[in-house]
């Protein structure tokens, strides 16, 4: 990925006819990829999180509104969960957004906000 920034780079380095330029741009292009933040699976979180939904909810609501919630992924604020059908993320989003982010941040440190997708 580097050298392909690094040729980058230096073709807008020589388009621009100076290397200074191109010093720049490396310099953003590096600063940018060491900001990036990592997804992260939900692994194990989700099964836990899904355990305190149940507990918290019963298991009458659960399996009527969350039984096909997955846990995917996990930025470091924001926990992304999926279910299969567009009524069952309107009900979870209108309903249940602040038990799930209660048990969201339990397991998930730095949570801050949950997104409710399709899948």
């Amino acid at each position: 990925m580097q050298s392909i920034e690094k040729a980058g780079a230096a073709v807008m380095a020589k388009a621009a006819g100076g290397e200074r330029l191109g010093e720049r741009i490396e310099e953003g292009a590096r600063a940018a990829s060491r900001t990036e933040i990592a997804v992260q699976p939900a692994d194990g979180r989700g099964l836990k999180a899904r355990a305190m939904l149940r507990a918290q909810l019963g298991e009458e609501i659960f399996s009527s509104w969350f039984n096909t919630l997955e846990f995917d992924s996990f930025d470091g604020v924001t926990v992304q969960v999926s279910v299969p059908v567009k009524f069952l993320r309107n009900w979870i989003q209108n309903h249940y957004e602040d038990v799930l982010l209660t048990c969201c941040k339990a397991e998930f440190k730095g949570a801050s906000r949950v997104d409710v997708v399709l899948r």
